[in-house]
C-alpha cells in the first residue's frame, strides 16, 4: 500500500476580521479554505427542500412506487407503476433538442458588435459551431452531447447545468454537463439566473492521477502524493452524495459512496471549486487550498437553463413535478384495483372460535380439504367490485 501522510490542519480564521479580496490582494491560504468551506456548508443547507423534490422527481421519473404490505402480514400489496413522467419526459425530450439544434451546427447568431462586420460575425459563428462538433478528446464525445444531456436533465430536475471551460492547449471552449446536485449557490437570488448569485461552488471528485498531472501549472498548489492519498482516504460526504445513494437503491441500483478503487492512481478527491466575478478559489477536502487567483474570465462561467420558471425562486419547475398528482392519481387507482382482484381471487375466509386448524390449510390450493366440526364452521366473505372501470 503506498504511503499515507494527514496534512496540518488549517488554523481557525475569524472571516469577520479577514481583509475584504480587493483586486491584485493575496489571500492567506487558511482564509480562503475558511471562506470556501463555510459557503458550501451555507449553501448546502439551503437546499434541503429542493433535494427533496429533485428525489420525488426522479423517483416519478423512474416509476418507483413504494412497497406495501397487507397490515399483519407479510404479503404485498399491488405497487405498480404508472409511467407518467417518464412518457412525458422522453416525449419532451426530441421536441426540444430538434427545435432547438434544428440548424446544427449553426444553431445560434453572433452579432457584430460596433465596429467589427458581419462578415467577421459569421466567420466567428462558423468557428463555434466547428467547436461544438468536433471531439475535444480521445472518447470522440463532442460539446453538443452535453447540450443534449443537460435538456433531459432540465426536463427531470427543472434545470440543465452547463459550464464553460476554456482549453488553453487546444484554444477552444468547452462546455461540460454539471450535475445540478454538484453545483451550490446563494438561494436568496431573486430567480434562476444564477449570475446573480454572488459565488458559485461546484463540488467535482477528481482522482489523484488528475490533480498530480496539474503540478505543472505553477500556479497550482497540489500536495504531496502522501498527503493526496490520505485525502482520499477521509472525503467527507456531502448530502448530494447520499440523495444519489438514495435514488440509486430506489431503482435497484447500487452506488458506492466509499471509494473502493484498488489502483490509489484512481481514488478521488473532493474538490470545492469556489467562483466569483473576480476570483477562483480550489479546496481539497475542506482542508487545503490548492489554488487562489484572480478569475482568469471575468464572469462565473456556469448556465443554469430552466425548465417552467417559478416567479422568486431559484430552481424551476420540472415536468415530474407538474405530473406527480396525477401519476400518483393513477397509481393509487391502478394499484387499488389489483389489490380488489386479488381480494376477489382469494377471497377472505372466516372461522368460528376454537374450530382446530392445521396451518397447512389456512391457505387455498386445489384438492384442499378442510376438516370442520360441521359446516357452518367456516365461510368465505364477500368481496365487491368496486372500481372495476380503473
Amino acid at each position: 500500500m503506498p504511503e499515507e501522510r494527514a496534512p496540518n490542519q488549517p488554523p481557525e480564521v475569524d472571516l469577520e476580521k479577514a481583509p475584504f479580496f480587493f483586486e491584485g490582494q493575496s489571500i492567506e491560504d487558511a482564509t480562503a479554505v475558511k471562506l470556501v468551506k463555510t459557503t458550501f456548508e451555507n449553501y448546502e443547507s439551503q437546499r434541503k427542500t429542493h433535494e427533496e423534490r429533485w428525489r420525488t422527481a426522479e423517483n416519478l421519473y423512474f416509476g418507483v412506487v413504494t412497497k406495501r404490505k397487507w397490515e399483519g402480514t407479510e404479503v404485498e400489496r399491488a405497487s405498480l407503476p404508472v409511467m407518467i413522467a417518464f412518457d412525458q419526459v422522453e416525449s419532451a425530450y426530441p421536441i426540444l433538442t430538434e427545435a432547438l439544434f434544428e440548424r446544427t451546427p449553426t444553431f445560434f447568431e453572433v452579432t457584430a458588435p460596433e465596429g467589427v462586420s458581419s462578415a467577421e460575425a459569421a466567420r466567428q459563428r462558423d468557428r463555434l459551431a466547428a467547436f461544438l462538433e468536433t471531439p475535444y478528446d480521445e472518447t470522440g464525445i463532442t460539446p453538443m452531447s452535453a447540450l443534449y444531456e443537460a435538456i433531459h436533465q432540465l426536463l427531470i430536475l427543472g434545470d440543465g447545468v452547463i459550464e464553460i471551460t476554456w482549453d488553453a492547449e487546444q484554444q477552444r471552449p468547452i462546455p461540460e454537463l454539471v450535475d445540478l446536485k454538484d453545483l451550490y449557490f446563494d438561494l436568496s437570488i431573486p430567480g434562476p439566473l444564477i449570475d446573480l448569485s454572488p459565488a458559485v461552488i461546484r463540488r467535482k471528485l477528481v482522482t489523484i492521477e488528475q490533480l498530480a498531472k496539474l503540478r505543472v501549472d505553477p500556479q497550482m498548489r497540489i500536495p504531496s502524493d502522501e498527503m493526496l492519498n490520505f485525502m482520499s482516504r477521509t472525503r467527507q460526504l456531502a448530502s448530494a452524495d447520499l440523495l444519489k445513494r438514495e435514488n440509486a437503491a430506489a431503482h435497484k441500483e447500487t452506488l458506492q459512496i466509499g471509494d473502493l478503487r484498488t489502483d490509489p492512481r484512481h481514488r478521488e478527491i473532493e474538490v470545492l471549486m469556489y467562483w466569483t466575478k473576480d476570483r477562483l478559489i480550489w479546496v481539497l477536502n475542506r482542508v487545503w487550498c490548492a489554488l487562489t487567483v484572480k478569475n482568469p474570465y471575468g464572469f462565473i462561467p456556469f448556465v443554469k437553463g430552466p425548465l417552467i420558471i417559478v416567479p422568486g425562486r431559484p430552481y424551476s419547475m420540472s415536468l415530474p413535478d407538474v405530473l406527480e398528482g396525477e401519476q400518483k392519481y393513477a397509481q393509487g387507482i391502478r394499484n387499488a384495483r389489483l389489490d380488489n382482484l386479488a381480494l376477489m381471487l382469494q377471497k377472505p375466509r372466516w372461522r368460528i372460535q376454537g374450530t382446530p386448524v392445521s396451518p397447512s390449510k389456512l391457505d387455498w390450493k386445489p384438492g384442499l380439504i378442510d376438516e370442520v366440526p360441521s359446516k357452518d364452521s367456516t365461510g368465505v366473505l364477500d368481496v365487491e367490485m368496486v372500481n372495476q372501470d380503473a
